[in-house]
């Protein structure tokens, strides 16, 4: 006589082990456990992606302003203007 699958409890009997597997639904369940800490991460990841953009942007218009202001600088230092009069 063959003796039941118990899922690898240590069981003597099926019908008391029956009950102690648990199923997931569709056998998705890590998958359903996990969406919104992937959502959540990927968001996260997101938002981090935009900080950086911003940055970069920032830095890109900083550079410009001080390069304006450097050369308007020397312009009026070559026509003889200074800050004193």
């Amino acid at each position: 006589m063959r003796r039941p699958n118990t899922g690898g409890l240590p069981c003597k009997t099926a019908a008391r082990c029956g009950g102690a597997r648990v199923y997931s639904p569709g056998g998705c369940g890590c998958a359903l456990l996990m969406f919104p800490v992937v959502a959540a991460g990927a968001g996260i990841a997101l938002a981090l992606s935009g900080v950086a953009l911003m940055a970069a942007v920032c830095l890109i218009i900083a550079v410009g302003i001080t390069v304006f202001f450097a050369a308007t600088a020397n312009r009026r230092r070559e026509q003889g203007k200074t800050l004193g009069g």
